[in-house]
């Protein structure tokens, strides 16, 4: 018997009040264990889980996703605590008690002899809410770590931090002998056992309540009129506080369960109220969510304003390209060209390369695939897991395709229209019908993950490389694996047909291109003489030419008779992915010029470059506002320069070019001079005025991640990879001191508003504390349990802020060099900064940007962003404005004035 929640929900909607069952069991611990954290009264907690696994019944309906149960339930629960401690509040003191009393209501302080004492008892009612969690999901829900941080959308090792941090606090409250106790204490806070018979019972005469109906315009339609301008709303690279690799195994969104082909029922009707309709957060269909008016005073391009987060005002720098053989697509007309960013898909015209919308999306993480609908009205594109349709002529999301269970590498419709394949990391090829989104069929056989998928020109057959190494071909009607072509050494990157379907091209790492005969598998030419890695393929409209595209920053035209390089175009940049794409008249091919984030156009008679569009760089690990206000730098790390803009207007003022990547930008206290800090190992200075170098700091062994200036412009503080710090005489160049003592990286730096210290914070989970005039490391400051990612002092000096990957902020007293109070985040730190006044502290997460209240150590609000990490923040001058930079490539901004807010 299937037992996924997906097929157990379709179950209850069909009338199964038993199957309901099966998810209580499945899920009552771990909901009773997170709502008694929250409400911390054991009685409560029973009740309150009781009513969400009614409630949740009841709203079955609702529920568009029925493999998503579980963060769908955990949701009602959260909500349900809230109306409690509302309820809670609203009652007055002397009735809440005597109600206490009269109904012997086990609470903490009245079941302390269930707690074996009333010491223990006060010790767990003293920890912070997210370490009880913790604790309790661990001993009541008897979950581990790796369940735990799914559940609570953060790393495994942030739990296990956690735990190590609620168990210290008790040691510092309980004495020895008490702490063995709380392990059985926890033991005793399970529901009884007839828990799920009562839900059962309870549900037994409850009904589902229908979902509101909804209407859609049929998927396939055709759009009448021309392009509307959308007025609303990956390249991975290498960032100084997340290695490649190392970020990926940070809090990333919550996966959810995914339901096994065949075991849901789906038809036409069904499918569209479980799969169709708008994202927005007011939930009507068809719509897309409005942002917050534009302050008058701001005159930002209309760009800048699309697709937005909730509160936020605008957005500098449009998102990385992101990587797949197919992140470019030009309409079957040829007017438009799609690129799929970090962010979502934006929409050019190619004639005058102008932005006419964006359809947003990104959430979760990056956008890896793009295509047009044979008849150009729909567009898709992979985003995450799942693979988003949107009508191209009203930017509108109707659909959104949900089975992968893990990132869509590449999406390609039939000639008909009809169908859409799409191929995963997940290592399946899943074929889907676009008019009612089913999902036909799952066509397995590859042993690793996917990384191109194309059909064939009549529709008849499916085509798919992997990095297995092979390409295999597909029978469509029957989903039977045609045929395995082997040949290539390393991944297979891109695959395509020719227009007549009795070729395909594959393009690999192997850096050869090989053509293959499709009736008999035989590969009939390898062409070789690149000494790049293929990153992707593309045949010319007519079947004679052949494009491909390498990591190297090459395009070769090849022709495909003879398999002779017609010409070679040395594209800008390089990078881990390099798409081409022809247009459909076969005149021009389209490729993204790597890390430099600009798309170019060639035309194919001449091979000069006729145009491009840039804008779309990869990570931004630093943006600053320039003293006055007016500025804005951005680091724009792949593209090893610095952008800067005008906050008034939204025009791009200048570029500087830096050797290497670029991690770090910061301004003289006049706004005279910038400087910026890069992988070369050097520091660039900069005349504003006139956007010349006046100066290159040379001296560390390895790459800089951080500088930052003294109050009065004359001293310049660096830190980097090579342990060490340094301050430089600015109108020299000179080192003045080189400051060691830490044992890892140096992430950042910052100089005490009086300039008498300077702090560095490094991956040896330390803070140190250096004297500016004598080069003297006056205080080491250790707490924090993984990598300080961030310092910033107070603008009086007093106090420190210092932000690690343990999920933490610490605030210090510099004069005593004690710990004032620890901020509790929710995920790995990135960056922090004081408000110009010192009362706020904006602290950068995955995807999101806390403002806290120095004095109480209060988060006043959550700014959520893009789906990937705040590299970093900073306050405007007048503490009006908060930015955020983020590896997605982008700067939003929040208006903190704003009555939004």
């Amino acid at each position: 018997m299937h037992t996924r929640d997906g097929h157990i929900v379709h179950q209850c909607l069909s009338g199964s009040t038993e199957a309901f069952a099966l998810l209580v069991d499945k899920y009552k611990d771990r909901i009773f264990a997170l709502v008694y954290a929250k409400v911390g009264q054991f009685q409560d907690a029973e009740d309150i889980t009781q009513d969400v696994f009614l409630n949740a019944y009841k709203k079955l309906s609702t529920l568009r996703r029925w493999d998503n149960f579980y963060p769908w339930l955990y949701s009602i629960a959260a909500n349900r605590c809230k109306d409690f401690h509302c309820a809670q509040n609203r009652r007055v003191d002397a009735a809440h008690l005597a109600d206490q009393n009269e109904n012997q209501r086990m609470d903490m302080d009245a079941h302390s002899e269930k707690l074996r004492n009333e010491q223990l008892h006060d010790a767990l009612a003293s920890l912070p809410e997210m370490h009880r969690q913790v604790l309790m999901l661990r001993y009541i829900a008897g979950m581990k770590s790796k369940e735990i941080a799914q559940t609570l959308r953060v790393s495994p090792n942030t739990i296990d931090q956690r735990l190590v941090r609620a168990r210290a606090k008790l040691k510092t409250i309980l004495s020895e002998e008490m702490i063995p106790m709380i392990r059985t204490t926890f033991a005793e806070r399970k529901l009884q056992p007839g828990f799920t018979a009562r839900v059962v019972e309870l549900i037994s005469n409850a009904k589902i309540q229908t979902a509101p109906h909804k209407t859609a315009l049929p998927v396939g339609l055709s759009a009448a009129g021309g392009i509307i301008l959308l007025l609303l709303s990956l390249s991975i690279p290498h960032s100084p506080l997340y290695p490649l690799g190392e970020w990926l195994g940070g809090s990333l969104p919550l996966k959810t369960q995914v339901v096994e082909d065949g075991e849901l029922p789906v038809d036409a009707k069904s499918t569209r109220v479980a799969i169709l309709g708008a994202e927005g957060e007011d939930g009507a269909f068809g719509q897309r969510p409005t942002p917050p008016k534009m302050p008058a005073a701001i005159g930002y391009q209309d760009h800048q304003t699309w697709g937005l987060p909730k509160y936020a005002i605008a957005r500098f720098e449009k998102g990385g390209i992101s990587q797949g053989d197919k992140v470019i697509a030009f309409s079957p007309d040829g007017k438009y060209l799609a690129v799929a960013t970090a962010i979502g898909v934006w929409l050019y015209d190619v004639k005058t390369t102008r932005e006419l919308a964006l359809f947003a999306g990104g959430r979760s993480g990056w956008m890896h695939a793009v295509a047009f609908s044979p008849d150009g009205t729909l567009l898709a594109a992979g985003d995450g897991d799942d693979i988003k349709l949107w009508e191209v002529a009203t930017q509108r999301n109707i659909a959104t395709l949900i089975g992968h269970n893990s990132l869509v590498w590449s999406v390609a419709f039939s000639t008909d229209g009809t169908r859409l394949v799409s191929g995963s990391v997940d290592t399946t090829v899943k074929l889907w019908e676009v008019a009612t989104g089913k999902n036909i069929a799952t066509l397995t056989g590859h042993t690793e993950l996917l990384r191109s998928v194309a059909f064939s020109p009549d529709g008849k057959k499916l085509a798919s490389g992997s990095i297995d190494e092979t390409v295999r071909l597909w029978d469509v009607a029957t989903g039977e694996n045609i045929a395995t072509l082997t040949g290539h050494t390393d991944e297979v990157r891109s695959v395509a047909f020719s227009p007549d379907g009795l070729k395909v091209v594959s393009g690999s790492s192997d850096k050869t291109v090989r053509l293959w005969e499709v009736t008999t598998g035989k590969n009939i030419a390898t062409l070789t003489g690149r000494s790049d890695r293929v990153s992707s393929v593309a045949f010319s409209p007519d079947g004679t030419k052949l494009v491909s595209g390498s990591v190297g920053g090459t395009v070769i035209l090849w022709e495909v008779a003879t398999g002779k390089n017609i010409n070679t175009f040395q594209g800008l940049g390089d990078g881990l992915y390099k798409s081409v794409a022809f247009s459909p008249n076969g005149v021009l091919v389209a490729h993204t010029a790597g890390d430099l984030g600009t798309i170019e156009l060639l035309d194919v008679s001449t091979g000069k470059n006729i145009d491009t569009i840039p804008g779309h760089v990869g990570s931004v690990d630093s943006a600053v506002f320039s003293p006055d206000g007016t500025k804005l730098a951005i680091a724009l790390t792949g593209a090893r320069s610095v952008s800067l803009w005008d906050i008034e207007t939204g025009i791009n003022t200048g570029t500087l070019e830096h050797k290497g990547w670029i991690y770090s930008v910061a301004y003289s206290a006049d706004g005279t001079k910038l400087a910026s800090a890069s992988s070369a190992g050097t520091v660039k200075l900069w005349e504003i005025s006139t956007e010349k170098s006046i100066g290159t700091l040379q001296g560390h062994t390895n790459q800089v991640l951080s500088v930052a200036f003294s109050p009065d412009g004359t001293n310049l503080v660096s830190g980097s990879i090579d342990k060490t710090v340094k301050l430089w005489e600015v109108a020299t160049g000179k080192v003045i001191f080189t400051l060691t003592g830490h044992t890892d990286r140096v992430s950042s730096v910052a100089v005490s508003p009086n300039g008498e210290k300077l702090a560095s914070g490094a991956d040896d989970k330390t803070v140190r504390l250096w004297e500016v005039s004598t080069g003297k490391n006056i205080a080491t400051l250790a707490g924090h349990m993984d990598k300080v990612s961030s310092v910033a002092f107070s603008p009086d000096s007093k106090r420190l802020a210092a932000a690690s990957l343990d999920g933490t902020t610490i605030l210090w007293d510099i004069s005593t060099e004690t710990v004032i109070t620890t901020l509790e985040h929710s995920n790995n730190v990135f960056s922090v900064a004081f408000s110009p006044d010192g009362t706020k502290l904006a602290s950068g997460l995955w995807s999101s940007v806390q403002l806290w209240e120095v004095a109480t150590g209060k988060n006043i609000t959550t700014f959520q962003g893009d789906p990937h990490p705040v590299w970093s923040v900073a306050f405007s001058p007048d503490g009006a404005k908060l930015i955020a930079a983020s590896l997605a490539g982008t700067v939003l901004v929040w208006n903190l004035e704003s009555g939004d807010n």
